[in-house]
């Protein structure tokens, strides 16, 4: 409950309308209910990984909802109807959205290699962010217009065209310093490179531990009472 009014409360923030941090804060409830309905079906109990993973989770799966949010919030600035804005939003991202979902559920998968103690530990981990992102994708796919479609408005004002973004804040900015990227391109890709030497080197100097060393001491004691004879 904790995360989910963090992660709604920064969205307010950032998007700074009422509207979109709605339909996510309606978009997550229906997303982790889907969750449970399947990891039920699969066996998978509520623990100290599986809840963990839905807290990790929950920072990927909003992603889709906001995406296809937004995608409506444009069309309905464009002037489109409400239906064909909630329809066709979601629909122009659909394939970004779901290679987004497939690479973070791909990211993931490994885990499921990992053998013994440490592999039965954490075998719940992928098996419940696979299922809550592609019910994130689900509910991006058809929660999201719906609700999108009863609830987003067309601004009051109309939005600044993509020409003229660019000319001026953090787009402008954004737009000259690709453009001096792109001009001196050799030598941000030899410091791209000089970057990910030092990230190695600096990797190769930590120590790995998959689990921390537990320090605690644990003693055992059996208690065996003799036998009672009562007179």
């Amino acid at each position: 409950m904790e995360a989910i009014i963090l992660v709604v409360g920064v969205s307010l923030v950032g998007f700074w309308e009422w509207r979109l941090a709605l339909i996510m804060a309606l978009a997550i409830p229906i997303t982790l209910a889907m969750t449970f309905g399947v990891t039920y079906m699969l066996g998978i109990d509520l623990q100290q990984v599986s809840v963990a993973t839905l807290i990790i989770a929950l920072g990927l799966l909003v992603d889709v909802p906001v995406v296809a949010g937004d995608g409506i919030k444009r069309g309905l600035a464009e002037g489109l109807p409400r239906g064909v804005a909630a329809w066709l939003g979601p629909t122009k991202l659909a394939t970004a959205i779901f290679y987004a979902t497939l690479t973070n559920i791909i990211a993931y998968l490994p885990f499921l290699m990992l053998s013994g103690n440490t592999g039965e530990f954490l075998k719940s981990l992928p098996i419940v962010m696979t299922t809550a992102l592609l019910c994130a994708l689900v509910v991006a796919m058809t929660f999201v217009p719906l609700l999108g479609y009863y609830i987003q408005r067309a601004p009051a004002r109309k939005e600044p065209t993509l020409e003229e973004k660019r000319e001026r804040g953090f787009y402008g900015f954004y737009k000259r310093l690709v453009g001096r990227a792109i001009q001196h391109r050799w030598s941000v890709l030899a410091g791209s490179f000089v970057f990910l030497l030092i990230g190695g080197f600096a990797a190769s100097q930590l120590k790995s531990q998959f689990f921390p060393e537990d320090v605690q001491y644990w003693f055992y004691l059996d208690i065996w009472p003799a036998p009672t004879t009562f007179p």
